[in-house]
């Protein structure tokens, strides 16, 4: 028997009362208003209650959810009248939620019990089977005809189809989402889509499901219009428009854009929309319009930190936005401790000459006073960056670097010209991660090649390589246990030690490479202790990052790495163990991080017994 269903608004209830509570609270179960004295004098009658026959643990999990009963139990009700409604509200959610995961026979009953002062309630659920999808068809109207000529030029426009599958109405909402979506990105940016159709047939156990989609007209990309832009040049703005006028209008590149207009940093708030113009015929241009608010153009940041090995250090740093109006950065910091003091000042034009392009010029200022050696340089950079298709960002460019080095009693000047050659991949579940503060999931690789040529006692040629991966793998589903690898490794080719400026050197160990050993520290040593550098480096980390409230985390953690004077990572030297502990309070903008590391195999002599570290973000 076929048993056409009520109005197609039928589902939309049924998620309604799911996911939104669409069943009233009595008068007589809401909370009485404070200082109410009948709260005080009426004591309630306490219950129980149990559910029973839940097909699945999902549908028990949404039932629990959605109970009223489960909800207000600490609010017994003052009668068993209320009690009673309370039992048949229940019973009506947990109908709608049966419907809703596709048990369109499932019965509800109820038993009540006194025991003692308590009451036991029992709800008893006969889910019966589970209903499938007999058929879902879209119903284009008087658009039937414009779908199939634009599916003629476009292959890929078809609907998804939900046949044999069980009918849950999530799951034909997500197909109905996603054919909308497919129209909306091949031409038809006004698709909507009406009131759903069910018909149930209670012999089959199926259920059949008519869509009408209002497809609206049809739209190649036209013109775009910006508004609200002060200090942005338009025409900028309409240089880095990702679409071409003519192309098949696709609403999920506006998406995109806006994306990127919002990642820029230039603007508080971007809306990207498709301009109404229902006289336009047919496949007519449609113009695309882009309101927005610039945001501040200036920021100021500090930052404090503290470690054992290197004292108590701290970094300031002002950026200015939009400079000429073309989307300019300038970056200047300071970043120092009790060993280095780095000033830096970059200035990047992102989309030059060309999308994702970046042209990128720096100035770095450092003095350092290490065991390894004390030091000033200055370096210049001056280069382009590319994001490829494959979503990978590619750079070249051009360094000088100058530095005058006091090394084992020995004062030297050094000059190298250097072509660094990088390579990095992001890969996150947050569009807007690029710092990568506090990753949950993903991974990303960065590598750098960079031939040298120069002086150094004599005439200096060396290539230095450092290639380095992370990836973050949550553990459950709230992304509350994180663990998190890291893998760096470098090497140099082409000069012996000594021939290699002691600054462009490997070293390790400290709170940013291996925790518990000293700055530097993990490197062949000199006669007198004192750290010399190398050719190769190996570091690795491995954390557990453990959210124990929704502010507080702790994190064990293990590095590993070694420096070593051969060019081959790892050879002729014995690796550096460490272990600690973590303490992370995550703040709106990242953790603060506090790190506790011992040396697991310590050199006498060499390596303190622990190192403890206090910094914000993330160690990698």
């Amino acid at each position: 028997m076929t048993l056409p269903v009520l109005p197609p608004a039928r589902l939309v209830v049924l998620m309604t009362c799911l996911l939104m509570g669409a069943f009233p609270v009595a008068a007589a179960d809401k909370p009485n208003k404070k200082g109410d004295s009948a709260a005080v004098r009426e004591p309630g009658i306490p219950y129980t209650v149990e559910i029973d026959g839940a097909p699945t643990s999902v549908v028990r999990a949404l039932l629990k959810q959605t109970s009223q009963l489960e909800e207000l139990k600490k609010r017994p009700p003052a009668t068993a009248a209320a009690l009673a409604r309370r039992i048949r509200a229940d019973q009506s959610r947990f109908q709608a939620v049966l419907e809703s995961e596709g048990f369109y026979a499932a019965k509800v009953s109820s038993t009540t019990e006194p025991h003692g002062e308590s009451t036991d309630v029992r709800i008893v659920i006969d889910a019966g089977p589970i209903y499938t999808v007999a058929k879902l068809t879209a119903d284009f109207g008087d658009r039937a005809e414009a779908v199939r000529a634009a599916a003629q030029d476009r292959p890929d426009l078809t609907l998804q189809e939900m046949t044999g599958k069980p009918a849950r109405a999530r799951d034909v909402i997500a197909v109905e989402d996603a054919a909308v979506e497919l129209l909306r990105r091949n031409g038809f940016p006004f698709a909507r889509r009406g009131d759903r159709q069910l018909t149930i047939d209670n012999t089959a156990h199926t259920v059949s499901i008519l869509l009408p989609i209002a497809a609206g007209r049809r739209a190649v990309f036209g013109t775009t219009a910006f508004k609200g832009q002060q200090r942005t040049n338009e025409s900028y703005l309409q240089r880095i428009v990702p679409w071409k006028p003519a192309r098949i209008y696709d609403t999920h590149e506006l998406e995109l854009f806006r994306r990127a207009l919002v990642r820029s940093s230039l603007f508080s708030s971007v809306r990207v929309l498709p301009a109404l113009d229902e006289e336009a015929a047919d496949g007519a241009p449609l113009e695309t319009q882009v309101d927005l608010t610039e945001g501040p153009t200036r920021t100021i940041s500090a930052g404090a930190k503290y470690a054992r090995d290197t004292g108590f250090g701290g970094s300031v740093g002002w950026q200015h936005r939009n400079m000429f109006g073309n989307a300019e950065k300038l970056d200047l910091s300071l970043d120092a401790n009790q060993l280095t003091q780095t000033a830096n000042a970059a200035l990047t034009r992102p989309n030059w000459r060309r999308m994702d392009q970046t042209l990128k010029f720096s100035a770095v200022l450092q003095r350092s006073t290490t065991d390894a050696f004390d030091g000033k340089s200055a370096q210049l950079l001056a280069g382009v960056e590319r994001r490829t298709a494959l979503h990978w960002t590619v750079g070249v460019a051009n360094s000088a670097v100058i530095a005058r080095l006091f090394e084992h009693g020995l004062r030297r000047r050094s000059l190298l010209f250097g072509l660094p050659l990088t390579a990095t991949r992001y890969v996150t579940d947050d569009i807007y991660e690029t710092a990568f503060i506090d990753a949950t999931k993903g991974w990303r690789f960065a590598a750098v090649v960079t031939p040298y040529v120069g002086s150094y006692v004599g005439p200096a040629r060396f290539v230095r390589s450092e290639v380095e991966g992370d990836v973050y793998v949550p553990m459950n589903a709230l992304q509350t246990f994180v663990l998190a690898g890291r893998l760096k490794i470098g090497s140099i080719i082409g000069s012996t030690t000594e021939r290699i400026p002691a600054d462009r050197r490997f070293y390790a160990g400290g709170g940013g490479s291996i925790r518990g050993f000293g700055y530097q520290l993990v490197s062949p040593l000199d006669v007198n202790g004192d750290p010399t550098g190398g050719r190769s480096l190996i570091e690795s980390s491995l954390e557990a990052r453990v959210k124990v409230t929704r502010t507080i985390g702790v994190v064990p953690f293990v590095d590993a790495g070694s420096v070593s004077s051969s060019s081959l990572p790892g050879q002729g030297i014995s690796m550096r163990v460490a272990a600690g502990l973590g303490l992370r309070y995550y703040t709106s903008v990242g953790p603060l991080r506090v790190d506790f590391a011992l040396p697991l195999n310590k050199r006498p002599g060499v390596d303190k017994g622990f190192q403890f570290y206090l910094s914000f973000g993330q160690a990698f």
